[in-house]
């Protein structure tokens, strides 16, 4: 705009106007940009916490799978102490095996437990019946166990399963490692809830 555009706009109003019309559009001005400038303030800061509320659900849920893969690698060695089942297994006696594991389902709480002898071979496969239709990728987990090893991990379940935390521990005689034991349970939205109720 040019300065005699501004007269002419200014020249046939009366002297309070043009004294507060330069003052209105100033504070127009501002007002506009002091909201736009508020906007992205609370913008940001509103960002800034669903960010750090999403860090801190993620450090829970990590927190309380950790938790639960301990439990489960406890619980497994619990088991492992028990001299029937360590029993059972070096024989291969699947009754006197599941005689042992079957009360102990309900206290474990746990979706699935699998149990293999030094060969490799599946003694017990007990799993809640959403985990039946699917095939637990614990090959490895199975070949720690048979080489010593304690160990906690989550596992894949295909097709399209949900995840397995597992924890698990080698079956042992004084003669050394007769069978793996691994407990399992299912990471699914009732777990997830009761992370975030936590």
């Amino acid at each position: 705009m040019s300065r005699q555009h501004i007269f002419s706009i200014l020249k046939p109003r009366s002297l309070p106007q043009k004294i507060s019309l330069p003052f209105v559009l100033i504070f127009l001005g501002l007002w506009t940009v002091g909201t736009f400038v508020m906007g992205e303030y609370f913008s940001f800061t509103l960002e800034q916490r669903k960010q750090r509320k999403a860090e801190e659900l993620a450090s829970l849920v990590q927190l309380d799978i950790e938790r639960e893969l301990n439990d489960l690698e406890n619980s497994a060695r619990l088991v492992s102490f028990k001299t029937e089942v360590i029993s059972a297994v070096d024989q291969n006696d699947i009754n006197a095996l599941q005689q042992q594991i079957f009360p102990l389902w309900g206290a474990l709480e746990v979706d699935y437990i699998n149990i293999v002898d030094r060969q490799n071979q599946v003694l017990l496969d007990q799993r809640i019946a959403a985990l039946n239709a699917l095939t637990i990728d614990d090959r490895t987990v199975t070949n720690l166990l048979l080489s010593g090893t304690d160990l906690s991990t989550v596992v894949s379940s295909l097709p399209a399963g949900p995840p397995i935390l597992i924890g698990g521990t080698p079956l042992k005689t004084e003669e050394g490692v007769v069978g793996g034991l691994e407990l399992g349970v299912a990471i699914k939205e009732k777990l997830l809830a009761d992370i975030a109720k936590d």
